[in-house]
């Protein structure tokens, strides 16, 4: 996100409402606040009558970026689907100390926690699981994709070749529906006509 040309006005704050995460000098002006049971409460400073953030396209974007922060402290994996080489962050409710991470190979490594967070690199992909004590938590998968084969950045445009005789091509490649429409008209018409012609002699 980038506030380049907003501008964000905001007032005193005369009580604590949270941690800073967005300041201004010495006032905040985005602030979360965590409760005893957990909650975390987010405050924003902002004058709208003297600021034009909520008409600027940061606007939206400020609310996403709140809501991807919120989402690094629900229990889960930070994914379920990553690519090889990405760090996975698994955060986890309290209580739990020590966990099994079982690769796509069978092979199973101990995972010490963090914080209540774990953090390791796949070397393989294939399905991962992650278990306590013999039972299964949460399973993702990690794909073989390279970020270094999918950078397009330095790929370039332009054309290479030329068509030759572009008309011949043209009429080599022209459709043939409604050829084959008309043999199966003639092929109709044909029947129609032996048809009648057996009834005629039947008859």
């Amino acid at each position: 996100m980038s506030l380049d040309g907003v501008i964000w006005s905001a007032g005193d704050v005369n009580q604590y409402l949270g941690v800073p995460l967005i300041a201004a000098g010495n006032i905040p002006l985005l602030m979360d606040r965590e409760t005893l049971n957990g909650q975390h409460h987010i405050s924003i400073n902002l004058k709208p009558e003297l600021s034009t953030l909520f008409q600027s396209p940061d606007w939206p974007i400020l609310f996403w970026n709140l809501i991807e922060y919120r989402k690094t402290f629900m229990p889960g994996p930070s994914a379920f689907n990553v690519s090889l080489g990405t760090t996975v962050l698994v955060s986890f409710d309290t209580g739990v100390e020590q966990l099994t991470l079982k690769a796509p190979d069978g092979q199973s490594s101990g995972v010490t926690m963090n914080a209540e967070t774990i953090s390791f690199q796949p070397h393989m992909p294939g399905l991962y699981e992650l278990t306590d004590n013999d039972e299964s938590i949460y399973k993702f998968a990690v794909n073989p994709i390279s970020r270094s084969e999918s950078d397009l950045s330095g790929a370039q445009s332009g054309r290479w070749g030329r068509w030759q005789h572009a008309e011949l091509f043209w009429w080599e490649y022209r459709p043939i529906e409604w050829f084959l429409l008309l043999i199966a008209l003639g092929l109709l018409t044909a029947h129609r006509f032996v048809t009648a012609a057996q009834q005629r002699g039947g008859g």
